[in-house]
């Protein structure tokens, strides 16, 4: 380990021998304004438009229509895993959960935006409870009863979350584009972001260092 007198002796000395580059000059930089436009800035003390205009209306339309479209698809694969787990074999056939299932309302983007609150109520109040207590009719714990019981029903919480999607996984570019599955959720916040902010002439990029405890891992750190 190096002494105190030692490693100021280096820095000292890596001080000395480093010199800043000379200044460059660059035609044609831009040399506009830059920064929050007037468009979002309005937007600074109403936390709900702010989302939405980074994922506006139109992009829950969408993720709608994907998640209603890999219900439908996948209907005759989940009827047959029900059919399959029931505690008293054959007490239903196929047809009558087929019947059941296709009677369940289509998923619309307002009942996504609930979802999306809800998840975010139990990240700002963490708990080991199970996700499901919020539903309860009795206290469970720390957890009140009937706390998510006044914005959706669990069976209707479960089934968004069972069939949430953002792109069509038929599509033939699922197959080269490894981010496909949220791409409509990449291609969207990258138009929005132009609209709500413009950048300046320089800037600096940093690289983030995760330091790894693994013993399996054979390096010290990874890079982001």
């Amino acid at each position: 380990m190096l002494s105190c007198t030692a490693c100021s002796h280096s820095i000292s000395s890596y001080a000395v021998t480093f010199r800043f580059p000379p200044d460059q000059r660059y035609p044609s930089l831009y040399s506009g304004d830059y920064g929050l436009t007037a468009e979002v800035s309005q937007l600074a003390e109403f936390p709900l438009d702010l989302f939405l205009f980074f994922m506006p209306k139109k992009f829950w339309r969408q993720v709608a229509k994907e998640s209603n479209r890999y219900f439908l698809h996948n209907l005759t694969a989940c009827v047959d895993r029900m059919y399959e787990k029931q505690r008293i074999p054959g007490k239903k056939s196929r047809e009558e959960f087929i019947v059941r299932e296709a009677k369940k309302d289509e998923i619309e983007p307002h009942k996504i935006m609930h979802v999306l609150g809800l998840l975010m109520a139990r990240m700002l109040n963490p708990q080991c409870r199970r996700f499901r207590d919020h539903w309860t009719s009795v206290r469970v714990g720390v957890v009140p009863r009937g706390t998510s019981n006044a914005y959706m029903p669990r069976h209707r919480f479960e089934h968004i979350m069972a069939n949430l999607h953002f792109t069509n996984s038929a599509d033939v570019r699922a197959a080269s584009d490894r981010a496909w599955k949220v791409r409509s959720v990449i291609d969207t916040l990258q138009e929005r972001f132009l609209r709500g902010y413009i950048t300046p002439p320089f800037i600096s990029f940093d690289e983030g260092i995760i330091p790894s405890r693994n013993r399996q891992n054979p390096t010290w750190h990874t890079s982001m």
